[in-house]
This record gives structure tokens, sequence and C-alpha cells, in this order.
């Protein structure tokens, strides 16, 4: 699985709730041939063949997604050789939003970094 850099957490974040709630749009999200040209627009694909499947979360069923041994195998040598957890796996900070004043930029934000947060190795 590739590591997809996201533009804009906060885009995303607002993209990802408005295709949870509009019927039309979270089924082309969910269609294997639109999926990746919608998302386009908020990440940073690594060529043009790259494709981006989404499946629709439900509370009975989780999907988990099982790295390559590659991807494992880097992981486990950056540990080594750090001796710690390394920051790039850490989840990203808003510094710039104040939660407080800005609730709904916040929660943009977290659906952004949680949507393809999930997908990093």
């Amino acid at each position: 699985m590739a590591r997809l850099t996201v533009k804009d957490k906060v885009s995303l974040g607002e993209f990802i709730i408005r295709a949870s709630q509009d019927v039309a749009l979270r089924a082309d999200l969910l269609d294997d041939k639109k999926s990746t040209q919608l998302l386009a627009k908020y990440v940073e694909l690594p060529d043009e063949k790259h494709t981006i499947k989404v499946y629709a979360d439900t509370k009975d069923v989780t999907v988990i997604v099982l790295p390559t041994q590659e991807d494992v195998k880097g992981a486990l040598e950056k540990l080594d050789n750090l001796g710690m957890y390394p920051d790039q796996y850490r989840p990203d900070s808003p510094d710039y939003i104040n939660d407080k004043e800005e609730p709904l930029l916040a929660l943009q934000f977290r659906f952004g970094e949680y949507t393809f947060g999930r997908c990093k190795h």
C-alpha cells in the first residue's frame, strides 16, 4: 500500500463528512471507477496508475488491511535504528487550529487525518 500525502486535511475532512451524508456522493465515492478521481484533489498520488479503493464502514464488520512485507520490514528497521517510536508514525497535530474557537475546523481536520491516517504504513 502506498503512503499517501494529504494536501489539506481540513478540506478532506469536510469532503468526507459531506460524502458520508450525501447519498449520491457516497455512492460515487464507493464506486471503484470514481473514487480515485474524487480523492485525487485531496491527496498526492504516486503515479497515474495508482488507485484508491473506498470501503463503507459498518458497525458489524471491521476491515483490516494487512501491510506489505516490505512496509513492515522498513518500519521495524527504523524502530531498531532509532531505538524509539518514529515521529513519522505519530498523528499530525493541528497546531494552527484552536479547537475551542473553531470546533468544526478541528473536526474536519480529524476526519481528514483519520481517513488517510489508517492507510499509512
